[in-house]
């Protein structure tokens, strides 16, 4: 009796396992066809006595060319990458399972979406063009499709890194900061950007490129050979090309900075300047760009500001006899004034101040009723000495 009983429940699990010994229930549907994503969930369900599964993905049926899970235990999905890259029009899916009775399998099909893979293509700076002077210099680009991978490499030969090596980057990304440094005028430089595509393939988008020759800034403000207005003036300058550093100096003399000498901030295209003579000489304003270590100079020539009278009230006055007061305007490298009054011209018979230092005003007294009177100002310049003016005046 109990043999009996022991051959009917084994004959029971041998048509169990023979009724369910394929996988079924694949998913996705086998017959439908595969999106273009990278990467897609497979699923299937075994009997109940099944211990194992394998999986294969491949161009032909029953081959393993695109994917081979090896096997499994207790997994029901897989996630395979990149089935699409293959060729044909079919994704070939074979799922063995194992029972009692050994390994069986069932085969499935899938069709492949019309998936484009392309590469990024570079969009910024135009390609065959001359790159900023400014660096770094951004580089863009876009148009990849199922890209996974990018990497940007800027060399002096085509192909090569030795300027910039960005790495490998997100296919998602789309831009990349690239400093640029000063090699000869106009050399050509060369551009890579690698797309590593969802198939695997890297696809290269090669790009030519020239530096900017070196270029000094030059003065476009005040305009050459114009006269100032007064002793302070706006000066502007071009910003060049691979300047590092720039001054300005302004002086008697080409070149010369007995005036002026103002190191200038590198973003900045203008500055203003003070104290400059308002004798009408001529000026020389030299504009110093330093490119790859070396000074190189533009200089262009004005006139200064022609004052006409140099101190007031304006000649001949009048002034009062009882109360008077004169004032002047500083000149450049002022350093110490001395005031004249006398009755004849360059005389000082009235006034003598003495060293006056940097005061620029003095109240006269009891000066002679209708009269004629001559004031005489003198003016010490740092590295020029003593100079003087004589202005006629009538009182009342």
């Amino acid at each position: 009796m109990r043999d009996k009983v022991l051959s009917l429940i084994l004959g029971l699990l041998i048509g169990v396992s023979m009724v369910q010994a394929k996988a079924e229930n694949l998913r996705p549907i086998p017959g439908t066809t595969l999106s273009c994503s990278s990467c897609i969930q497979f699923c299937w369900e075994t009997g109940l006595l099944d211990t194992a599964s394998w999986v294969y993905f491949g161009t032909a049926r029953g081959s393993s060319n695109l994917y081979n899970s090896g096997q499994l235990s207790g997994v029901h999905c897989i996630t395979p990458c990149n089935l699409t890259r293959g060729t044909g029009d079919y994704v070939w899916m074979r799922v063995w399972t194992r029972n009692l009775l050994g390994w069986s399998y069932v085969d499935a099909w899938y069709g492949k979406s019309s998936c484009i893979l392309t590469g990024h293509a570079i969009r910024s700076p135009e390609r065959n063009t001359l790159l900023p002077c400014t660096s770094p210099v951004t580089f863009t680009w876009s148009g990849g499709v199922n890209v996974q991978q990018v990497r940007l490499k800027i060399g002096t030969s085509s192909g090569a890194s030795d300027i910039f090596d960005s790495g490998s980057l997100p296919g998602s990304a789309s831009s990349a900061l690239v400093p640029i440094p000063i090699p000869a005028p106009k050399s050509i430089l060369y551009a890579t950007l690698q797309s590593t595509l969802a198939s695997g393939a890297i696809v290269t988008d090669p790009a030519l490129y020239y530096t900017a020759a070196p270029e000094l800034s030059r003065l476009t403000a005040p305009a050459a050979g114009s006269q100032l207005t007064n002793s302070t003036a706006q000066f502007c300058w071009t910003a060049g090309c691979q300047v590092t550093a720039r001054e300005l100096t302004i002086g008697s003399s080409a070149g010369a900075n007995d005036i002026l000498q103002k190191p200038l901030v590198l973003s900045a295209r203008c500055a203003d300047v003070s104290g400059l003579p308002t004798d009408g000489r001529i000026l020389y304003a030299t504009l110093w760009s330093t490119i790859n270590g070396a000074k190189q100079t533009s200089t262009c020539t004005f006139r200064a500001a022609q004052s006409q009278t140099g101190i007031q009230p304006t000649p001949p006055g009048p002034l009062s006899c009882t109360r008077a007061t004169l004032s002047w305007s500083q000149e450049n490298r002022d350093q110490c004034y001395w005031l004249y009054v006398g009755r004849t011209s360059g005389s000082a018979d009235l006034v003598n101040t003495g060293s006056m230092g940097m005061t620029r005003q003095i109240v006269i007294t009891g000066l002679p009723f209708n009269a004629t009177i001559y004031v005489t100002l003198w003016r010490y310049k740092v590295g020029m000495g003593w100079s003087y003016k004589v202005y006629p005046y009538r009182t009342q």
